[in-house]
């Protein structure tokens, strides 16, 4: 709501969600500058806020409640699918009963008693003491690779950072000596400068969370492991 307690209108709304202020830039007089404001969100999140707005412009579906397991299993009596049904706030699942040849007597089935089933079997299946300690080596060779693989994509960004700028400038120069038109050179210095930013965050994000793969398949190898 506004100030005077007004919900907003969408029209103003709209503006907003696809305000450049937000990941750092600003917008002057309809062309795209670099602010040297401290970003509120990055580029990424921004370019995702835009795409939902996209989609939320299209013709929605109703919402469906998510059903884990249907489309993974068939019946056992009479190999026909499983479908699932929400009653009472509980999901059920049960065969469809479409078999021509077969008649199926099997019942519903809650899913917090098949996620019960299925958690035991799981914990049949262990990882051997000597796979595990031969799979944990070969992560730390991984680790390894993922960072000169890691810093040879900054670099690639870096270079391209480079050109992106002097392919700006060239725009710059175009514009001030009249070559090209102003909705042409704001249109184009939005779409490098966006793309500068992109690259920007992505060599960020790889220097902060190059490893971040890392520890949750070890924690994996580890319980895989212990269920022995």
């Amino acid at each position: 709501k506004t100030r005077n307690g007004n919900p907003y209108k969408r029209d103003k709304i709209s503006f907003i969600l696809s305000n450049p202020f937000y990941y750092g830039h600003f917008r002057y007089s309809g062309e795209i500058h670099e602010g040297k404001h401290e970003p509120i969100i990055a580029k990424k999140l921004f370019d995702k806020v835009q795409e939902v707005s996209k989609q939320r412009s299209k013709p929605q579906r109703k919402e469906k409640v998510p059903k884990s397991f249907t489309g993974l299993f068939h019946c056992g009596e009479c190999g026909m699918m499983i479908t699932a049904e929400i009653q009472k706030g509980h999901v059920y699942y049960r065969c469809t009963k479409k078999s021509k040849t077969k008649i199926c007597n099997q019942p519903y089935a809650r899913e917090e008693d098949l996620n019960q089933q299925l958690s035991l079997m799981i914990q049949k299946v262990s990882l051997r003491q000597d796979w595990a300690a031969e799979m944990s080596k070969m992560l730390e060779r991984d680790k390894e690779q993922s960072a000169q693989s890691c810093f040879a994509f900054a670099q690639q960004n870096r270079e391209k950072i480079k050109e992106l700028k002097q392919k700006l400038q060239f725009l710059i120069d175009s514009y001030l000596d009249q070559i090209i038109e102003r909705e042409i050179y704001l249109n184009k210095k939005s779409e490098i400068m966006g793309k500068i930013k992109t690259l920007e965050e992505q060599n960020i994000r790889f220097e902060q969370k190059q490893n971040d793969w890392l520890e949750p398949l070890k924690e994996f190898i580890k319980e895989a492991a212990d269920a022995a």
